[in-house]
């Protein structure tokens, strides 16, 4: 099973299969030089030793020569002198949640992706980096091509888009153009690139996962700091990251050679029964919950707070109204996320208030 393309997760059965390989151990081989992490203790020694497992030949199934300096694909100190150049506001629209699953209500109902989800996180984008009208709707719909890109061809042919609009934009005013600005060109251009990627399409899937979840189990839209962090261990909507072996090492009871590559697969991790009591459960009120959703380490997701925070209004929204159906979904086509690209919702009543 080819655990880096699309089709074993929108079907539904990677992580069936990786739950299969963890009898064999918490790293299990793939192929010649390919490695899968699935055990909590390994993927937290993956992700935060930058020296021994690095990210500058990026983070996908292939090695890669990067130029340059980025968030994602340059090691410390480097990534870290780009993220102190970074911030993200406190606090957010707290309103915005509430008033798009009220003209949701008001309809009837309808798509959970398209008129709540992407919306409530490309709206929360753009309020922090300034961003709106045309430009952010483009912005989404770009960078919406990399998140659900099915295959590395489609991933590059976006991404290519994606890099030649943000040239055309470079200089134009408002906080995300002038992102970078002390960079170099290329340097610049992948900073927002990176943040406009990750920045709010991984968070509305998150948000939908999460809402599928609690309707289809019928359980509680509890928006405690507990609850939202289950709802990101049990759906775990980034798939994998890959780290490269700089010298010979030991992971778990498998010796790696220097140029081995590493996949960390956060819903099998996230799945560890060694660390999560009955993995396979939804327990809102899980405690502790070391999950590893953002990531561990240098790299750590830069806007998790901004994230948690848009779940926690969505699930407060969501408690004011009447207990919603689901209707037709339709799977993420997607080597990178888990997600919907469409779920329908049907609920009756007044909106919340």
């Amino acid at each position: 099973m080819d655990l880096f393309s699309a089709g074993p997760w929108s079907s539904g059965v990677a992580l069936a299969h990786l739950e299969g390989l963890r009898a064999g151990g918490p790293v299990h081989r793939l192929d010649d030089t390919r490695f899968a992490v699935l055990g909590h203790r390994e993927a937290v020694q993956v992700l935060t030793d930058a020296k021994t497992f690095t990210s500058r030949f990026g983070t996908g199934k292939f090695h890669v020569e990067v130029p340059g300096r980025s968030l994602n694909l340059s090691d410390p100190p480097h990534s870290t002198s780009l993220r102190r150049t970074l911030s993200l506001p406190s606090t957010a629209d707290r309103t915005l949640a509430r008033r798009l699953l009220t003209g949701l209500v008001e309809r009837g109902g309808g798509d959970l992706v398209t008129e709540f989800a992407q919306p409530l996180a490309l709206g929360t984008f753009g309020a922090a980096f300034e961003l709106e009208g045309e430009d952010l709707a483009r912005l989404g719909a770009l960078t919406r091509g990399l998140a659900q890109a099915p295959d590395a061809g489609s991933f590059q042919r976006a991404d290519a888009v994606l890099r030649s609009w943000l040239a055309e934009h470079r200089g134009a005013p408002g906080r995300f153009f002038e992102l970078g600005a002390g960079l170099s060109p290329g340097d610049q251009q992948y900073l927002q690139r990176l943040l406009a990627q990750t920045g709010h399409e991984s968070t509305a899937m998150a948000i939908v996962l999460a809402l599928e979840v609690l309707i289809r189990r019928d359980l509680p839209f509890d928006p405690s700091p507990e609850a939202v962090d289950e709802l990101l261990r049990f759906t775990s909507p980034l798939i994998r990251f890959v780290r490269e072996v700089t010298t010979p090492t030991r992971l778990g009871d498998v010796a790696l050679d220097a140029g081995a590559r590493v996949a960390v697969f956060f819903p099998a991790v996230n799945r560890d029964p060694a660390v999560f009591a009955r993995p396979d459960e939804v327990d809102l009120a899980r405690r502790p919950n070391p999950h590893l959703a953002f990531g561990a380490g240098p790299h750590a997701c830069f806007g998790a707070e901004l994230a948690r925070q848009q779940l926690m209004d969505t699930l407060q929204a969501f408690a004011a109204i009447p207990r919603p159906q689901l209707g037709p979904c339709v799977a993420l086509s997607s080597s990178v996320t888990r997600g919907f690209s469409s779920l329908v919702m049907r609920v009756r009543g007044a909106g919340p208030s």
